[in-house]
Order: structure tokens, then sequence, then C-alpha cells
């Protein structure tokens, strides 16, 4: 079988099943990656971070047609998009730092705890109180006073 072809057939099944379960796709795709990637010639230390950095980088293209989407419903608030913007960055160029000095085998520990609480989530339907109101001052690097959250 192609490789291209197993590739489509994990993408596809990834999002498929984390479009019916509601979860994100990395939670499916990464542990495809890992089984994929530890049959081929990969070494072993890379395959889990080969494997968590490939499914980040689909994010970019799912994550395009979802904000076109979302901008055309009027369903961003591009004000707070810019007060979380430099967080953000500034936490992914620290993470993509960090995530290259954990080892292979411990990186997939992590993993395979974050999938535990996932599952436990979903199983559970543990889900956040709702509120309005948006975090404080330092969880949102770079605001201003204006904390309400209006929709």
């Amino acid at each position: 079988m192609s490789i291209i072809f197993i590739y489509l057939l994990a993408g596809a099944f990834a999002g498929v099943l984390s479009g019916m379960l509601g979860v994100g796709g990395g939670i499916i795709l990464v542990p495809i990656l890992i089984l994929i990637f530890s049959s081929s010639s990969m070494p072993a230390g890379l395959v889990a971070h080969m494997a968590i950095g490939t499914s980040l980088s689909t994010i970019i293209f799912t994550s395009m047609s979802a904000i076109y989407a979302q901008h055309r419903r009027r369903a961003i608030d591009w004000v707070l998009t810019r007060k979380l913007a430099p967080g953000i960055i500034l936490g992914s160029l620290i993470s993509g730092y960090l995530a290259g000095l954990i080892p292979g085998l411990v990186l997939k520990v992590m993993f395979g705890l974050f999938l535990s609480v996932a599952a436990l989530q979903l199983f559970f339907e543990w889900r956040p109180a709702p509120y309005r109101t948006l975090p404080g001052q330092v969880t949102l690097v770079g605001t201003s006073n204006n904390k309400n959250f209006t929709t």
C-alpha cells in the first residue's frame, strides 16, 4: 500500500473521528502517526517528536478554514484575539523549544497521560462552569483593563 494512501486514510480517519467525538484531531492523529513512524526506518527517539510536530503543522490548514468560516459569521472577537496573540506566540515559541529538550519516551508518556485525562473528561462529561468573564490581567498577557466579555 502506498504511503500517501496510508497518510490520506489516517487524516480522514482522524478528521471523522475527532469531528464525531468533538475532540482535537491531534488526539487521534498523533497515536496513528506514532504507529506509522515506528514501523518505518525513523529513529525511535524522533518518532514522538515527529508525530506531534506533524500533527501541529496540520492545524495551519484546519484553523485557516475555521477562521474564514467563523469570521464570515462574525463569531470572532478580534479585539480579544489581539489581546491573546502575544501570549499565544510566546507560549508557542517556549513550548516548541522545550519539546526539543524532552526525550522521546518521556514525550510519549506525557502524551499518554494527556490522552487519559481527555478520555476521563469525555467519559464523565466534565465541562468547565459556564461564565462570561475573561481570565485576569496576567493570563491575558498585554491586555487592557477591560475584563468584560460580551457576545
